[in-house]
Protein backbone atom coordinates (compact mmCIF):
# COMPACT_ATOMS: atom_id res chain seq x y z
CA UNK A 1 0.00 0.00 0.00
CA UNK A 2 1.53 3.32 -0.98
CA UNK A 3 0.89 7.01 -1.22
CA UNK A 4 0.81 7.25 -5.04
CA UNK A 5 -2.32 7.26 -7.19
CA UNK A 6 -0.64 4.89 -9.64
CA UNK A 7 1.55 1.84 -9.28
CA UNK A 8 3.32 2.77 -12.53
CA UNK A 9 5.52 5.53 -11.12
CA UNK A 10 9.31 4.98 -11.21
CA UNK A 11 9.66 4.08 -7.53
CA UNK A 12 7.07 1.31 -7.78
CA UNK A 13 8.56 0.17 -11.07
CA UNK A 14 11.83 -0.20 -9.17
CA UNK A 15 10.07 -2.26 -6.47
CA UNK A 16 8.45 -4.61 -9.00
CA UNK A 17 11.68 -4.90 -10.96
CA UNK A 18 13.65 -5.87 -7.86
CA UNK A 19 10.99 -8.41 -6.88
CA UNK A 20 11.34 -9.93 -10.34
CA UNK A 21 15.12 -10.05 -10.01
CA UNK A 22 14.69 -11.91 -6.73
CA UNK A 23 12.61 -14.56 -8.44
CA UNK A 24 9.06 -13.41 -7.68
CA UNK A 25 6.63 -13.41 -10.63
CA UNK A 26 3.31 -11.64 -10.20
CA UNK A 27 0.50 -14.10 -10.90
CA UNK A 28 2.84 -17.11 -10.69
CA UNK A 29 4.50 -17.47 -7.29
CA UNK A 30 3.25 -14.21 -5.77
CA UNK A 31 0.24 -11.92 -6.20
CA UNK A 32 0.82 -8.18 -5.87
CA UNK A 33 -2.15 -6.03 -4.88
CA UNK A 34 -1.37 -2.29 -5.17
CA UNK A 35 -3.72 -0.10 -3.16
CA UNK A 36 -3.17 3.58 -2.43
CA UNK A 37 -4.34 5.76 0.44
CA UNK A 38 -2.54 9.05 -0.41
CA UNK A 39 -2.13 9.90 3.27
CA UNK A 40 -5.87 9.70 4.02
CA UNK A 41 -6.42 8.05 7.40
CA UNK A 42 -9.91 6.61 6.77
CA UNK A 43 -8.86 5.18 3.42
CA UNK A 44 -5.70 3.67 4.89
CA UNK A 45 -7.69 2.03 7.69
CA UNK A 46 -10.18 0.58 5.19
CA UNK A 47 -7.43 -0.84 2.99
CA UNK A 48 -5.68 -2.43 5.96
CA UNK A 49 -8.94 -3.99 7.16
CA UNK A 50 -9.31 -5.58 3.73
CA UNK A 51 -5.76 -6.92 3.82
CA UNK A 52 -6.24 -8.40 7.29
CA UNK A 53 -9.50 -10.03 6.21
CA UNK A 54 -7.72 -11.52 3.19
CA UNK A 55 -4.79 -12.64 5.39
CA UNK A 56 -2.15 -11.39 2.95
CA UNK A 57 1.43 -12.58 3.47
CA UNK A 58 3.12 -9.16 3.68
CA UNK A 59 1.97 -5.53 3.54
CA UNK A 60 4.27 -2.77 2.24
CA UNK A 61 3.32 0.68 3.50
CA UNK A 62 4.80 3.98 2.34
CA UNK A 63 4.32 6.88 4.67
CA UNK A 64 3.66 7.42 8.35
CA UNK A 65 -0.15 7.56 8.09
CA UNK A 66 -0.19 4.18 6.39
CA UNK A 67 2.30 2.66 8.83
CA UNK A 68 0.18 3.76 11.78
CA UNK A 69 -2.91 2.29 10.10
CA UNK A 70 -1.03 -1.00 9.68
CA UNK A 71 -0.06 -0.96 13.35
CA UNK A 72 -3.72 -0.48 14.32
CA UNK A 73 -4.90 -3.20 11.97
CA UNK A 74 -2.64 -6.13 12.79
CA UNK A 75 0.06 -7.34 15.14
CA UNK A 76 0.69 -10.57 13.22
CA UNK A 77 0.87 -9.89 9.47
CA UNK A 78 4.41 -8.75 8.54
CA UNK A 79 4.64 -5.05 7.65
CA UNK A 80 7.45 -3.47 5.60
CA UNK A 81 7.42 0.30 6.07
CA UNK A 82 9.08 2.88 3.82
CA UNK A 83 9.33 6.68 4.20
CA UNK A 84 8.38 6.72 7.89
CA UNK A 85 9.91 9.67 9.74
CA UNK A 86 10.48 8.36 13.28
CA UNK A 87 9.00 4.90 13.95
CA UNK A 88 10.45 4.69 17.48
CA UNK A 89 8.91 8.02 18.51
CA UNK A 90 5.62 6.90 16.98
CA UNK A 91 5.64 3.59 18.83
CA UNK A 92 5.77 1.49 15.67
CA UNK A 93 8.94 -0.35 16.74
CA UNK A 94 11.05 -0.70 19.89
CA UNK A 95 14.32 0.31 18.25
CA UNK A 96 15.94 0.36 14.83
CA UNK A 97 18.25 -2.52 15.71
CA UNK A 98 15.55 -4.62 17.40
CA UNK A 99 12.10 -3.79 15.96
CA UNK A 100 10.54 -6.37 18.25
CA UNK A 101 7.19 -6.85 16.52
CA UNK A 102 5.70 -7.38 13.08
CA UNK A 103 7.08 -4.17 11.50
CA UNK A 104 10.44 -3.54 9.82
CA UNK A 105 11.72 -1.64 6.77
CA UNK A 106 13.48 1.67 6.11
CA UNK A 107 13.04 5.05 7.72
CA UNK A 108 12.83 8.14 5.54
CA UNK A 109 15.83 10.06 6.79
CA UNK A 110 18.53 10.39 9.42
CA UNK A 111 19.28 12.90 12.13
CA UNK A 112 20.53 16.23 10.84
CA UNK A 113 19.02 16.14 7.35
CA UNK A 114 16.16 18.55 8.12
CA UNK A 115 18.59 21.12 9.48
CA UNK A 116 20.72 20.61 6.38
CA UNK A 117 17.68 21.39 4.24
CA UNK A 118 17.31 24.80 5.87
CA UNK A 119 21.03 25.49 5.52
CA UNK A 120 20.86 24.75 1.79
CA UNK A 121 17.85 26.98 1.13
CA UNK A 122 19.41 29.75 3.24
CA UNK A 123 22.59 29.55 1.15
CA UNK A 124 20.44 29.71 -1.98
CA UNK A 125 18.34 32.65 -0.70
CA UNK A 126 20.83 34.71 1.36
CA UNK A 127 18.29 37.52 1.72
CA UNK A 128 15.90 35.21 3.63
CA UNK A 129 15.00 36.39 7.14
CA UNK A 130 12.01 34.26 8.21
CA UNK A 131 11.63 30.51 7.62
CA UNK A 132 8.67 28.18 8.09
CA UNK A 133 8.56 24.42 8.55
CA UNK A 134 5.43 23.35 6.69
CA UNK A 135 4.40 20.41 8.85
CA UNK A 136 2.32 17.72 7.16
CA UNK A 137 -0.09 15.26 8.70
CA UNK A 138 2.59 13.25 10.48
CA UNK A 139 5.60 15.52 10.96
CA UNK A 140 8.15 14.38 13.52
CA UNK A 141 9.03 16.37 16.63
CA UNK A 142 12.72 15.78 15.89
CA UNK A 143 12.45 17.40 12.46
CA UNK A 144 10.88 20.52 13.89
CA UNK A 145 13.59 20.74 16.55
CA UNK A 146 16.35 20.30 13.94
CA UNK A 147 14.95 23.02 11.70
CA UNK A 148 14.45 25.35 14.66
CA UNK A 149 18.07 24.82 15.81
CA UNK A 150 19.34 25.42 12.26
CA UNK A 151 17.28 28.63 12.05
CA UNK A 152 18.85 29.92 15.27
CA UNK A 153 22.36 29.16 14.05
CA UNK A 154 21.62 30.93 10.75
CA UNK A 155 20.04 33.95 12.44
CA UNK A 156 16.63 33.30 10.88
CA UNK A 157 13.27 33.89 12.51
CA UNK A 158 11.40 30.59 12.57
CA UNK A 159 7.88 29.31 12.81
CA UNK A 160 6.16 25.96 12.38
CA UNK A 161 2.83 25.81 10.61
CA UNK A 162 0.58 22.79 10.03
CA UNK A 163 -0.44 22.33 6.42
CA UNK A 164 -4.22 22.23 5.84
CA UNK A 165 -5.65 18.72 5.80
CA UNK A 166 -7.92 19.77 2.91
CA UNK A 167 -4.73 20.49 0.92
CA UNK A 168 -5.64 24.12 0.22
CA UNK A 169 -1.96 24.95 -0.24
CA UNK A 170 -2.74 28.20 -2.05
CA UNK A 171 -4.46 29.65 1.01
CA UNK A 172 -1.66 28.40 3.27
CA UNK A 173 1.12 29.90 1.11
CA UNK A 174 -0.75 33.21 0.92
CA UNK A 175 -1.00 33.31 4.73
CA UNK A 176 2.70 32.51 5.14
CA UNK A 177 3.65 35.42 2.88
CA UNK A 178 1.32 37.70 4.84
CA UNK A 179 3.16 36.61 8.01
CA UNK A 180 6.48 37.64 6.47
CA UNK A 181 7.84 34.19 5.63
CA UNK A 182 10.38 34.24 2.80
CA UNK A 183 11.52 30.60 2.68
CA UNK A 184 10.04 27.20 3.58
CA UNK A 185 11.09 23.65 4.43
CA UNK A 186 9.00 20.52 3.91
CA UNK A 187 9.84 16.95 4.89
CA UNK A 188 8.30 14.07 2.96
CA UNK A 189 4.72 13.49 4.09
CA UNK A 190 1.70 11.66 2.74
CA UNK A 191 -0.27 14.90 2.65
CA UNK A 192 2.05 16.37 0.00
CA UNK A 193 4.17 13.56 -1.49
CA UNK A 194 1.72 11.93 -3.91
CA UNK A 195 0.92 13.46 -7.28
CA UNK A 196 -1.02 15.62 -7.94
CA UNK A 197 -0.60 16.99 -4.39
CA UNK A 198 3.15 17.65 -4.72
CA UNK A 199 2.49 19.63 -7.90
CA UNK A 200 -0.34 21.56 -6.21
CA UNK A 201 2.00 22.49 -3.35
CA UNK A 202 4.71 23.59 -5.79
CA UNK A 203 2.23 25.66 -7.82
CA UNK A 204 1.03 27.46 -4.68
CA UNK A 205 4.60 28.22 -3.62
CA UNK A 206 5.46 29.61 -7.06
CA UNK A 207 2.26 31.69 -7.20
CA UNK A 208 3.05 33.36 -3.88
CA UNK A 209 6.79 33.67 -4.55
CA UNK A 210 7.78 31.42 -1.65
CA UNK A 211 11.04 29.53 -2.37
CA UNK A 212 11.16 26.16 -0.65
CA UNK A 213 13.25 23.06 -0.18
CA UNK A 214 11.48 19.72 0.08
CA UNK A 215 12.46 16.30 1.39
CA UNK A 216 12.58 14.19 -1.79
CA UNK A 217 13.40 14.63 -5.47
CA UNK A 218 9.78 13.99 -6.48
CA UNK A 219 8.92 17.42 -5.08
CA UNK A 220 11.57 19.16 -7.19
CA UNK A 221 10.38 17.24 -10.24
CA UNK A 222 6.87 18.52 -9.48
CA UNK A 223 8.05 22.16 -9.27
CA UNK A 224 9.52 22.75 -5.81
CA UNK A 225 12.60 25.00 -6.07
CA UNK A 226 14.94 22.47 -4.43
CA UNK A 227 14.94 19.09 -2.74
CA UNK A 228 17.37 17.37 -0.44
CA UNK A 229 16.86 13.93 0.99
CA UNK A 230 17.42 10.21 0.57
CA UNK A 231 17.48 8.67 -2.91
CA UNK A 232 13.85 7.53 -3.06
CA UNK A 233 14.42 4.60 -5.42
CA UNK A 234 16.74 3.01 -2.86
CA UNK A 235 13.80 2.61 -0.49
CA UNK A 236 11.90 0.58 -3.06
CA UNK A 237 14.78 -1.70 -4.02
CA UNK A 238 15.46 -2.43 -0.37
CA UNK A 239 11.73 -2.74 0.33
CA UNK A 240 11.52 -5.56 -2.18
CA UNK A 241 14.48 -7.23 -0.49
CA UNK A 242 12.72 -7.06 2.89
CA UNK A 243 9.64 -8.66 1.33
CA UNK A 244 11.80 -11.37 -0.24
CA UNK A 245 13.34 -12.26 3.13
CA UNK A 246 9.96 -12.38 4.85
CA UNK A 247 8.41 -14.54 2.14
CA UNK A 248 11.34 -16.91 2.62
CA UNK A 249 10.68 -17.20 6.35
CA UNK A 250 12.39 -14.28 8.11
CA UNK A 251 10.52 -12.54 10.91
CA UNK A 252 10.24 -8.72 10.93
CA UNK A 253 11.31 -8.65 14.58
CA UNK A 254 14.68 -10.07 13.50
CA UNK A 255 15.26 -7.66 10.60
CA UNK A 256 16.83 -4.36 11.76
CA UNK A 257 15.20 -1.22 10.41
CA UNK A 258 17.52 0.52 7.97
CA UNK A 259 18.50 4.14 7.63
CA UNK A 260 19.19 5.65 4.19
CA UNK A 261 22.82 6.03 3.18
CA UNK A 262 22.56 7.97 -0.10
CA UNK A 263 21.23 11.51 -0.36
CA UNK A 264 20.68 13.83 -3.31
CA UNK A 265 20.30 17.55 -3.92
CA UNK A 266 18.07 18.52 -6.85
CA UNK A 267 17.56 22.07 -8.12
CA UNK A 268 14.72 23.15 -10.42
CA UNK A 269 15.92 26.04 -12.62
CA UNK A 270 12.47 26.42 -14.21
CA UNK A 271 11.06 27.24 -10.81
CA UNK A 272 14.00 29.52 -10.02
CA UNK A 273 13.22 31.50 -13.16
CA UNK A 274 9.52 31.69 -12.24
CA UNK A 275 10.47 32.99 -8.78
CA UNK A 276 13.02 35.44 -10.18
CA UNK A 277 15.85 33.73 -8.28
CA UNK A 278 19.41 33.21 -9.47
CA UNK A 279 20.78 29.99 -8.00
CA UNK A 280 24.33 30.48 -6.64
CA UNK A 281 26.99 28.64 -8.63
CA UNK A 282 28.17 26.83 -5.49
CA UNK A 283 24.71 25.26 -5.05
CA UNK A 284 24.59 24.26 -8.72
CA UNK A 285 28.01 22.63 -8.43
CA UNK A 286 26.86 20.68 -5.37
CA UNK A 287 23.62 19.55 -6.99
CA UNK A 288 23.32 15.92 -8.01
CA UNK A 289 20.75 16.89 -10.62
CA UNK A 290 19.58 20.18 -12.15
CA UNK A 291 16.19 20.43 -13.84
CA UNK A 292 16.59 22.80 -16.80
Amino acid sequence: MGTDPSAKLPRWTRFYSRMHELGWRDGENVRLQPRFAAGEIAKADAILRDFVREQVAVVVVTGTTEALAAKRATSTIPIVMLHVLDPVELGLIRSLARPGGNITGRIQTVSGVSGKQLELIAQTIPSARRAVYGRGATGSREHGEEISAAARSLGLAYLQSDLPRDRDFDRWAERMKWEGVDTAVFVLDGLTFAPPHNAALAAALIKHKLPAICGASEYADAGCLMSYGPVTLDHYSRGAEFVDKILKGAKPADLPVEQPTRFELVVNLKTAKALGIKIPSLILLRADRVIE
